[in-house]
């Protein structure tokens, strides 16, 4: 299996969180994990050299991204460069590797998804909707920016399997790198656009209850969810349904929607190695924390 990663310093440590996540979850599984890093230094790659060690079958590959690869990109958002090492990334991947699964460092693997890794490719990338800019209504701007109609399908780039033969046929990253340099100033999450843009019409989506599920509240006018059916409520809905003349019960789905999932993504502004009472205080998400706070602790005590 072969996983794509990136980060820089400020990251490191959620790094290795999730690098210990899929270590642990296919413990008898040949592994490479190709890491886009930067700023790194002696201390990081000695930790990351002890955690390779410590698992059989599995390797971890550092490409470091220089200053001159990045030159005409910039931080936008809350997002530094590093959102674009994925895209550079791509043409630091060994020729025989065939696909790769890209996953965001603020992820973590709770249980094994080779099922994932062998899909078929039947499109050049498997991706999952970005279920978080619907749920806050902000799907339709999204989709308008990169010239989407409202029917399109948009997705979270936070998990993609890529076809790499593809990617090297196509120069896709030179295409989204001029992609991205043109429409810098008017794409909204700049890197994720350009690959949404890209790859419109060519995508294969899978559910994202199991592939990409963010660590967000589900709420819903059923018991619970059956993956693939749209019975979630948007934070809009749900204000409008909340006032008591409607008569409406409203369920809390979160904890079930979040304890069938393969991989959790804590894409909001709340991350669990920084903001651990409101995950210890939530109720909802307080087996999630646990889940990442025992693969957390697991990479501190392999770094000994």
């Amino acid at each position: 299996m072969d996983i794509m990663i990136a980060a820089d310093l400020n990251y490191f440590s959620p790094a290795l969180t999730l690098i210990v996540s899929l270590f642990h979850n296919h413990m008898e599984r040949d592994m490479n994990i190709y890491f886009l890093c930067s700023e790194f230094g002696e201390k990081e790659f000695a930790v990351l050299d002890k955690i390779e060690k410590r698992y059989k079958n599995k390797k971890i590959i550092c490409f470091n991204i220089s200053e001159e690869q990045t030159e005409g990109l910039r931080s936008f958002g809350r997002f530094s460069v590093g959102a674009f090492y994925r895209i550079l990334g791509l043409e630091m991947i060994p020729t025989e590797v065939e696909r790769i699964l890209y996953l965001d460092v603020d992820m973590v693997v709770t249980r094994d998804i080779t099922g994932l890794f062998e899909m078929d490719m039947t499109e050049p990338v498997l991706v999952c909707d970005d279920i978080n800019n619907i749920l806050q209504g902000n799907m339709e701007y999204h989709k308008a920016i990169v010239h989407l109609t409202p029917e399109d399908k948009y997705f979270n780039s936070g998990m993609i399997l890529f076809d790499m033969e593809y990617v090297r046929q196509k120069h896709v990253r030179e295409r989204l790198l001029d992609d991205i340099k043109d429409n810098f100033d008017r794409y909204k999450l700049v890197d994720q656009d350009a690959l949404n843009r890209y790859y419109h019409g060519i995508s294969r989506f899978i559910p994202w209850e199991k592939y990409n599920c963010p660590c967000v509240p589900y709420l819903s006018l059923d018991t619970g969810h059956v993956i693939g059916e749209r019975n979630l409520l948007t934070y809009a809905e749900l204000q409008r349904m909340q006032d008591p003349e409607n008569g409406l019960q409203i369920f809390d789905v979160t904890a079930g929607i979040l304890a069938e999932a393969s991989i959790i993504h804590f894409c909001s502004e709340m991350k669990p190695w920084k903001d651990r009472e409101f995950y210890k205080c939530n109720q909802n998400m307080q087996q999630v924390y646990k889940i990442y706070n025992r693969y957390e602790r697991l990479a501190a005590r392999l770094m000994k």
